[in-house]
């Protein structure tokens, strides 16, 4: 009923296909990196810190005046945008140098993305159906948690270590384009 209703629900629908998109790359990238580069947990665990750093300094420094100066809706969409660009670097980057040029706009966008969605949920319902709403956003986003890692996991043994890059870049682009048509409208009146 929630993802049915008028303002929360293409939220909503937008941050679960966000989560299929973002949690095949959170779940699968360490395979991918041992499968396309080699690389080892050491090195890997210094890339997903690069990719941390970028993402506490955008929730930390970034949003605040980026949200005093554009509408959440524009922003959302912005950063759906970023992340779309690092997920189809992410599929197609052949060096490791060109990966992490692509991850930086991914935890960019993603970044973004996770602080922003949760206010414009907050504020597309009443008071007293915050923290429902917020949890059930929650909760479609851990559902995806159980799902993605099989579906990345099979992709890349079966296909190769590109696709659950180019599954992700498929969704998210299916998310962007949702994004424009139904948020931009919906949420026009957001100060």
């Amino acid at each position: 009923v929630a993802l049915q209703r008028p303002l929360v629900g293409p939220l909503l629908w937008v941050r679960f296909g966000f989560a299929i998109a973002f949690n095949a790359f959170q779940t699968v990238f360490p395979l991918y990196v041992l499968n396309k580069f080699g690389l080892n947990a050491q090195q890997t665990g210094y890339i997903l810190a690069y990719v941390g750093v970028v993402l506490v300094l955008m929730q930390g420094l970034a949003i605040g005046p980026l949200s005093a100066r554009f509408k959440e809706s524009t922003l959302l969409i912005a950063f759906l945008g970023f992340s779309l660009i690092g997920m189809i670097g992410w599929a197609f980057s052949q060096t490791l140098n060109v990966l992490l040029i692509f991850l930086f706009p991914m935890a960019v966008g993603a970044g973004s993305f996770n602080a922003l969605i949760n206010s414009a949920i907050s504020k597309a319902v009443t008071r007293d159906e915050v923290g429902g709403m917020l949890g059930f956003g929650a909760g479609l986003e851990s559902a995806t948690r159980i799902v993605m890692p099989a579906l990345a996991s099979y992709l890349l043994g079966a296909y190769g270590p590109s696709t659950p890059g180019i599954m992700g870049s498929v969704v998210m682009l299916i998310v962007l384009v949702y994004a424009f048509l139904n948020l931009s409208p919906r949420l026009a009146g957001e100060g």
